[in-house]
């Protein structure tokens, strides 16, 4: 199964933690305000195409995030980390494994 690209949840978490309204986002990933309003509302994103969903996990990654889906190792997904978070988790994951190998 493929991974998905970006689900609605973490759009919404990504901009909550930014505090970035429709309008900031819609200009940070070039998709437009009701693409975004209306993906946002959808439990399942099926009305979106590729490209789109490829620039809002594009701006995404470059607001500082790491989408995580379900099938995430650290069983927390889907979801996001901050990036500097994310890489704390790995280190610490890294460090168990070593010492536990």
């Amino acid at each position: 199964m493929e991974p998905t690209i970006v689900t609605s949840c973490q759009l919404r978490m990504a901009r909550a933690a930014l505090r970035m309204s429709l309008a900031q986002f819609a200009e940070e990933s070039g998709v437009g305000e009701r693409t975004l309003r209306r993906i946002e509302g959808q439990p399942l994103i099926e009305e979106a195409t590729t490209d789109t969903l490829f620039k809002i996990r594009a701006a995404i990654e470059r607001l500082g995030f790491v989408l995580v889906d379900a099938n995430h190792p650290s069983g927390n997904g889907p979801g996001l980390f901050c990036d500097r978070a994310y890489r704390r988790i790995v280190e610490r994951e890294r460090s168990r494994s070593d010492s536990d190998g």
